[in-house]
């Protein structure tokens, strides 16, 4: 049974050539035996405790194929916290989900604001590499760009913290994109666009943010000017160890479509998906240049394949997957397209890599630009040897209705406070908010 907790505020109411850029190459890793620093939270790193959703009901069809596999997937001990935009869109969501989340822990809440579905963008959670506690969130401040849910979504960890639902949000006048992160326990990966998109802050100030940031050994992908392959870079890089990287091929989803051609319509698929999938791929040279600097950098790489429609932008990829550590097993949630020569082939490399896989269904999604790392935002890790998230006997679910609070408009205002305030330091923020 769900229930509706009411406990004050405690809840409310409940990247031309690529390079790892040198001069942009900079952080120090802790010493062994030295205190963990707080830094941006490893993908391939720990078991995850905590994932955020954001459910918007004019996506649900799109959504749904992606919470069912995903929800089937994911252990009984992942809290699951699913933001939404109406008291409407929480019943919505709570009448489709209800019986599949009743048996774990998982707060669906109503935030009072369109909102995207993107959850990963504009929240960069952050913990010790020790994952014994949790840190202060990453929350960039707006481009000029932003559409009104976007901004929206730039509120949310304020509006949480508050709430006392999450942590605090780190003070940083950055613009970093989450999909643009990623990151093993010995580097944070992320597109040299970074650096374009924070112009107007000095170089001895964006040093020390990104420092601040990730906590620890940083690279930047792409070249001086903040030319990248695509604009996250979470859509064709993977760490998957600590010297393993996964880079996105072109060519490779060409020759595995081409070889398949009796079982499967090759041009009918390419008509039907859209997009490239050549040799002559402008973009193969940029994922090439990836692949041959990660070696230079020291890293095993192995290809997987990727479509792409630069003018959509929209990729079939299969780097935009979530890592997990379970039973002493590495794990994957891994997206697929319906496209049987490209799945199979993606999670037979992921187990040859020693990953137990599990498939999340993204064919309904993907066209809209993102796939299932971008919706499903790892908030929080534990030790693989620690003890579970806590959990409630039989689960809990609980539907918590901030907007409805009597003191929400205070705590919005004060949210959009501190947000004008991280943006009044970065000048993208002076032509986005009044």
């Amino acid at each position: 049974m769900r229930t509706r907790g009411f406990r004050g505020l405690a809840v409310a109411t409940a990247i031309l050539l690529l390079v790892f850029v040198p001069s942009r190459s900079c952080g120090q890793q802790p010493a062994n035996g030295a205190a963990a620093r707080v830094g941006v939270i490893p993908d391939t790193h720990g078991a995850i405790a905590e994932i955020l959703l954001h459910y918007d009901p004019d996506v649900s069809v799109e959504l749904e194929p992606v919470y069912r596999d995903l929800f089937a997937a994911l252990p009984d001990d992942v809290r699951v916290k699913v933001l939404c935009p109406t008291a409407a869109a929480v019943d919505d969501f709570i009448s489709s989900w209800e019986s599949v989340l009743e048996e774990r822990v998982a707060d669906v809440i109503n935030v009072g604001l369109p909102i995207s579905v993107w959850a990963r963008d504009r929240c960069i959670a952050r913990q010790p590499l020790d994952l014994r506690s949790r840190s202060a969130t990453f929350v960039p401040v707006p481009p000029w760009s932003y559409e009104q849910q976007k901004h929206n979504d730039l509120l949310l960890q304020d509006i949480l913290h508050e709430a006392r639902l999450a942590p605090g949000v780190l003070d940083s006048p950055l613009h970093i994109e989450g999909g643009n992160v990623v990151s093993n326990a010995r580097h944070v990966f992320f597109g040299a666009n970074v650096f374009s998109e924070n112009g107007h802050v000095s170089d001895s100030r964006l040093t020390t943010e990104l420092e601040r940031l990730f906590g620890r050994a940083y690279l930047s992908v792409g070249d001086e000017y903040g030319d990248v392959p695509w604009c996250h870079i979470d859509m064709y890089l993977t760490p998957i160890s600590e010297d393993t990287v996964l880079v996105a091929s072109p060519r490779f989803a060409h020759m595995l479509l081409s070889a398949d051609d009796d079982s499967f319509d090759v041009p009918n698929c390419w008509d039907e998906l859209g997009g490239t999938a050549c040799p002559s791929d402008w973009l193969q040279e940029r994922f090439d240049s990836v692949a041959a600097l990660a070696q230079q950098h020291g890293y095993k790489v192995r290809r997987v394949p990727v479509i792409t429609d630069v003018a959509k932008e929209w990729m079939v990829t299969y780097n935009n997957v979530l890592l997990d550590q379970r039973r002493g097993e590495r794990v994957v949630y891994m997206p697929v397209y319906g496209v049987p020569p490209l799945d199979h082939v993606a999670a037979a490399i992921y187990r040859g890599l020693g990953f137990e896989v599990h498939t999340v269904d993204v064919s309904e999604l993907y066209e809209r630009g993102g796939a299932l790392r971008c919706v499903a935002n790892v908030t929080q890790r534990r030790q693989v040897l620690g003890p579970p998230a806590r959990t409630v006997s039989g689960g809990r679910l609980r539907v918590i209705d901030l907007a409805e609070a009597q003191a929400f408009d205070g705590i919005l205002d004060r949210s959009r406070h501190r947000l004008a305030s991280r943006s009044q330091r970065n000048a993208w923020g002076q032509k986005s908010w009044p």
